[in-house]
C-alpha cells in the first residue's frame, strides 16, 4: 500500500510541478502537500461513495474548481 501510495504521490507531484513551470500554478506552492491533498480528496471521496452513494456531479466539480483556485498562479 506505501509504494501505490508513493507512486500516485510522485504522479500528482509531478503533475503540479509541471503546472507550476507552465504558470498555472503558484510558484509558492508545495507540491508535495497539493499531491497529498488531492490523495486525502480522493480517499474521502471514495469513502462517502462506497458508504453513503454517488455525490452529486456538480458538486465535485465545484468542490474541485475550489481546490484549483487556491492553486492557481
Amino acid at each position: 500500500m506505501r509504494e501505490h501510495y508513493r507512486d500516485i504521490e510522485k504522479f500528482f507531484m509531478q503533475l503540479i510541478h509541471d503546472g507550476q513551470k507552465a504558470g498555472a500554478f503558484r510558484k509558492d506552492l508545495d507540491p508535495k502537500s497539493a499531491a497529498w491533498q488531492l490523495i486525502f480528496s480522493g480517499i474521502g471521496y471514495a469513502m462517502i461513495s462506497l458508504n453513503l452513494g454517488t455525490i452529486d456531479r456538480a458538486m465535485i466539480e465545484e468542490i474541485i474548481d475550489t481546490i484549483l483556485t487556491g492553486w492557481r498562479a
